[in-house]
């Protein structure tokens, strides 16, 4: 089993700024090839890329299924979030990936009354959905395209990903810092960090 923590950062507010990661991850990918006599004498570990375009499907785990959960686990849902099942498919051969249960644990809200962002640390835990999809009913939201670039150097991974809604023009990209870890132990929980707007006025007394 991999243990897997992982750090989503949205940090990307133009296409330049994609552009320019982009680059820069390439760079490295060709600087660190094994054909490089360069890495070679500095003892570089390689860096493998991956370039995936996905296609999720998402919907609500009925609380008759909710017995999927360990028990340790059902005890600590956040009752304001539902249970979701993300259904992953390859875009171009419809071959299904994962089937995943992604279920809201905490969140903690950092106000910050000094700067322009607050923040926002959600934990969310996530495990194998052995059921079957029918099962599940309809569809809970509209489906999300995935063109996700991975650059993966020993136990560590980023991914640079350009999301779409089907029912959207919208493009947000996303930069994934990801710690691979080859263990017994449970997969960690996934950690989300999302800037939010501040909203809130500081006024002088």
């Amino acid at each position: 089993m991999i243990a897997i923590l992982c750090l989503c950062a949205s940090l990307i507010s133009s296409q330049s700024q994609h552009r320019h990661l982009n680059d820069f991850l390439n760079a490295q990918v060709r600087q660190a090839h094994p054909n490089n006599q360069e890495a070679v004498a500095k003892n570089r570990v390689e860096i493998k890329y991956k370039h995936s375009r996905e296609a999720d499907s998402f919907y609500t785990l009925p609380p008759s299924m909710h017995g999927m959960i360990p028990p340790a686990l059902r005890e600590k849902l956040n009752p304001r979030h539902g249970v979701k099942v993300r259904i992953t498919h390859d875009q171009k051969t419809g071959e299904p990936l994962a089937k995943i249960i992604k279920a809201r644990i905490i969140d903690l809200d950092i106000y910050s009354p000094m700067t322009p962002l607050d923040c926002r640390i959600s934990i969310n835990f996530e495990m194998r959905f052995d059921g079957d999809v029918q099962d599940l009913g309809e569809k809970t939201s509209s489906d999300r395209n995935k063109d996700r670039l991975s650059y993966t150097q020993s136990m560590y991974q980023i991914d640079l990903t350009q999301v779409t809604q089907s029912s959207s023009v919208n493009v947000s990209t996303n930069l994934y810092l990801i710690t691979l870890s080859k263990t017994p132990l449970l997969t960690y929980p996934r950690a989300s960090i999302k800037p939010q707007k501040n909203t809130n006025s500081r006024s002088n007394s």
